[in-house]
């Protein structure tokens, strides 16, 4: 067995995944039955093959940096932006890069946060959180089921829920590893989040696909291509991985399997998903399996556990991926000294989902951070640096 350090295939594959397949796996199937089957299904596919093409476009503008042909200097992607076009752009990339990393993750610090709270209402029958408006100490002891996606009042305001500081206690340690390091936690997510897909298709399943909930045009597509966008924000993320990959892997491969395998994932839960359950536009599908028997869903103890985990292994594993891109661009562009860099990478979204915690915005969040941030650094950025990177 080889004894060199680094990411194999397998870990690859678990490691794009999960960069893929964070907090927009919750949300497809409202996306899905707002704006009819078409639309979505459409341009999951084009922006799926977009994002394999830049993100070769990345590794071919990296390999043509003289003395990292096989990325053997550790160049990050930012780093390809100082190179070509300036310590000008070298600035603008760099805040463009954080504010697209950073918005995945608040998402998907607001979502688990929200998925724990329910969680701690089924096992301990309440949870409770530190009200800043109102103030004081507040207790909830029913889940929010598809009236939104938080069980506490969507008009409050608070410090910190226990669900909120439950997934800061496992995912903030995780930050200051690297993705060698996080890799083991990254294969083992990906073996159970493809366990409760399979699961939740077969509760859509029993629960029964209603055709009539899902027209191929639908009321609502407008936030069709920002959401998909947002989903595919992985391309930011392949300077690091390649840095840290085995010499024997192969790129385009493991690359491209990855693309189709998050894809099959999205198409199949928006698909299956929208069919079973009737939802607005804000709906969550974690918050609908999750909820209780109010609403007359015939919701399984299954159904119950995997939409717990689902937050752990999509969601607690994915946002130290893009934690640790954002601290190796901020060292390797030189913007701030190590300490700073853990503050921007690691707390900081922390404090700005103080009081976004308890909203149903996560739909917003997505679509205006993709159309501005991720198309930006996914889509964007990588054609120009490949082109560019030609004429040297």
């Amino acid at each position: 067995m080889s004894t060199v350090k680094g990411i194999g295939s397998f870990g690859s594959t678990a490691l794009l995944v999960s960069s893929m397949t964070g907090p927009g796996l919750s949300t497809i199937p409202a996306l899905f039955q707002q704006s009819g089957w078409a639309a979505p299904v459409f341009i999951f596919i084009v922006v799926a093959f977009l994002s394999g093409c830049s993100a070769l476009f990345v590794c071919e503008a990296l390999s043509n940096i003289r003395g990292n042909e096989k990325f053997q200097a550790k160049v990050e992607l930012t780093t390809i932006a100082q190179v070509y076009l300036g310590t000008k752009y070298h600035y603008f990339f760099q805040l463009m890069l954080f504010l697209s990393l950073q918005s995945v993750n608040i998402a998907s610090i607001i979502i688990a946060a929200q998925t724990f709270d329910s969680m701690l209402i089924t096992i301990f029958k309440g949870t409770c959180g530190l009200g800043v408006y109102p103030g004081g100490w507040f207790c909830v002891t029913e889940s929010a089921g598809i009236d939104g996606n938080s069980p506490f009042p969507t008009d409050d305001y608070y410090i910190f829920t226990f669900g909120f500081l439950l997934t800061a206690v496992l995912v903030i340690p995780l930050g200051f590893f690297s993705l060698v390091e996080n890799i083991a936690v990254q294969m083992t997510s990906f073996v159970v989040l493809a366990g409760i897909l399979i699961q939740w298709t077969v509760a859509f399943a029993q629960e029964g696909l209603d055709t009539s909930l899902l027209p191929a045009s639908g009321s609502n597509s407008t936030m069709v291509l920002g959401i998909v966008i947002f989903n595919y924000s992985f391309i930011t993320t392949i300077p690091s991985w390649v840095n840290s990959l085995k010499p024997n892997v192969n790129i385009h491969r493991c690359m491209w399997v990855s693309v189709v395998i998050s894809t099959i994932f999205y198409l199949l839960l928006g698909i299956c998903g929208a069919m079973a359950y009737q939802m607005d536009a804000s709906s969550d599908i974690l918050a609908i399996l999750s909820a209780h028997g109010k609403h007359h869903f015939s919701r399984s103890t299954a159904s119950k556990v995997t939409a717990y985990l689902f937050p752990v292994c999509a969601l607690i594993t994915s946002i130290p991926v893009f934690t640790i891109v954002i601290r190796s661009n901020l060292l390797r562009g030189e913007i701030c000294s190590p300490s700073w860099a853990i503050f921007w990478s690691n707390l900081f979204p922390w404090i700005v989902c103080i009081p976004l915690q308890t909203k149903d915005w996560v739909n917003t969040i997505q679509n205006w951070s993709s159309l501005f941030f991720q198309s930006t650094c996914n889509f964007i950025l990588p054609f120009v640096l490949y082109f560019v990177s030609r004429k040297y």
